[in-house]
């Protein structure tokens, strides 16, 4: 075992798993004895160490390179401007800091990464049902939830929180699921905007400063406990489930890494596919529908026509019924546009303060489109949210 790991102002710096990593290895004596005690990969505790050193460094903590003076708690060493003479004697030396932006993103993937780990595939696929309906594709759209957003009926006119998201929406799946014909296949689109916030700053992808309930570490957690709990519902329901997780302007990174850990757990049901394709426009051919989704902050629906002419244009030429499926708008839509149908859907998820005081005032509802292989789009399902 490499003796750096045994100073103990690592342990100060650590995150809770680096800080049981870091103790398995001093006991055990190596990276490798001690992975085969947590029953993990060497590679996993190798990569939690290396990270711990990084953010030790980060912190104003790296002895290798002399830097031994942390910087306060909320903040990261951003400059070291060093003054020396010729021969290499250092006079002086000076330091810059900076408030440390959190480290959400780096803490999911170690979460993520644990999961895959520790869960890949220990989930036991689910009995397919007996009655189903080849001809018929059953897309759930699952418009702009907002896990995570706070909201005081006081001044929103409605109260809104994880608590209430999670009993709102499996419920509201639950009925529109049990009003669904029996198809063999469903499409989930999670239509972006599935968290309100991306990450522990309490704010947008872009910074935008929002209203939360509670830590993210929970609310993250929590979300991916619901998603997950659709996706069994779903299961039940129909053979194969695809998964599209859209990444919104609220949750660009949390939607990545929400896909990564669904995956990661329904990997050994083949019965649940989940997309993990990053950019923001989805695709599928079922029969003779060309089906498109996006969250909708990047482009205006007029052109998502060319969109998909451009980008798919043998789908294009191949199907008779094309459709867009798109979030953000927060309201319920269909517009014919150069060859395509456009469905913009309402919000899941409570209102903000900045939305209520904005005069925003869509309804809430979960929407089941079902299409049928060769004649298109034949019934629409919505079951309003309550409560």
């Amino acid at each position: 075992m490499n003796s750096k790991y045994n100073d103990p102002k690592l342990d100060e710096l650590a995150t809770p798993r680096q800080l049981q990593y870091l103790q398995a290895t001093r006991k055990h004596g190596s990276m490798r004895a001690a992975a085969r005690h947590l029953g993990l990969s060497k590679n996993s505790v190798s990569n939690a160490l290396t990270r711990l050193e990084q953010r030790a460094a980060l912190q104003g903590y790296a002895p290798d390179t002399g830097n031994v003076r942390p910087v306060p708690p909320g903040f990261a060493l951003s400059k070291v401007t060093t003054l020396a003479r010729p021969n290499g004697e250092v006079v002086a030396e000076w330091t810059q800091k900076k408030p440390i932006k959190m480290e959400w993103l780096s803490v999911i993937k170690e979460a993520m990464e644990e999961i895959v780990e520790l869960g890949a595939g220990r989930l036991k696929p689910m009995k397919a049902p007996k009655t189903i309906d080849a001809d018929l594709l059953a897309v759930y759209q699952w418009g702009d939830l907002h896990f995570g957003l706070m909201a005081w009926a006081r001044e929103t006119g409605a109260d809104f929180d994880i608590q209430i998201a999670e009993r709102t929406m499996r419920e509201t799946f639950d009925r529109v699921i049990a009003s669904t014909p029996p198809a063999k296949r469903a499409l989930l689109i999670v239509q972006g905007d599935y968290y309100h916030t991306d990450g522990s700053a309490n704010a947008t992808t872009r910074g935008t400063p929002q209203d939360v309930d509670s830590r993210w570490p929970k609310i993250a957690k929590r979300g991916f406990d619901l998603m997950c709990a659709v996706i069994d519902r779903l299961l039940q329901k129909h053979k194969q489930v695809d998964v599209w997780v859209l990444p919104g302007n609220h949750d660009a990174d949390a939607a990545v890494m929400l896909s990564i850990a669904v995956e990661a757990l329904y990997r050994k049901d083949k019965r649940a596919v989940v997309e993990l394709d990053p950019q923001p426009f989805r695709k599928l051919v079922f029969g003779k529908n060309l089906i498109a989704a996006t969250h909708g902050h990047h482009c205006k629906p007029e052109n998502l026509p060319g969109i998909m002419a451009t980008d798919w244009p043998k789908e294009w030429g191949e199907t008779l019924f094309r459709l867009w499926f798109v979030g953000h708008l927060h309201q319920e839509g269909l517009k014919e546009e150069s060859g395509c149908s456009i469905i913009t859907c309402r919000s899941s998820g409570g209102k903000s303060a900045w939305e209520h005081a904005s005069g925003y005032r869509s309804g809430r509802d979960i929407k089941c489109h079902v299409i049928h292989k060769e004649r298109g789009p034949v019934l629409t399902i919505k079951q309003r949210v309550v409560g």
